[in-house]
């Protein structure tokens, strides 16, 4: 079931993102099935969803399996979701992935601003 739910992860399942989230938020006892709509929940999420993900990604009752909307609130939010990443990484559930991210934007940074300088000289 849970391969199922990933296939829905496709802008085209947008118009039915909140139909998803209803059943993410139903089927908290199959492991599968949860992961599964998380991640289509992220996939398939646009911009008039970004409020949606970080209500889901500040779930406490779902631990781990909130860690999957990190990329996608990243992707969606573009600043404001580096916000909503700076803002969990010191949780004990999100914290890991929240850092990882934040320490590789901090060298895609330093190596961008490494190419300017030997641009400019």
């Amino acid at each position: 079931m849970g391969h199922l739910a990933r296939l829905m992860g496709v802008k085209e399942a947008r118009p039915y993102w909140d139909r998803l989230r209803r059943l993410y938020e139903t089927h908290t006892t199959e492991t599968q099935l949860c992961d599964g709509l998380a991640d289509a929940l992220g996939r398939s999420a646009g911009k008039e969803q970004f409020d949606g993900l970080v209500e889901l990604l500040r779930d406490d009752s779902r631990d781990g399996v909130r860690v999957m909307f990190i990329p996608d609130i990243i992707r969606v939010g573009r600043e404001q979701g580096w916000r909503v990443v700076e803002s969990v990484a010191d949780d004990p559930v999100l914290g890991k992935e929240a850092s990882y991210r934040l320490h590789q934007r901090d060298l895609r940074r330093r190596a961008k601003a490494r190419r300017d300088a030997r641009r400019n000289t």
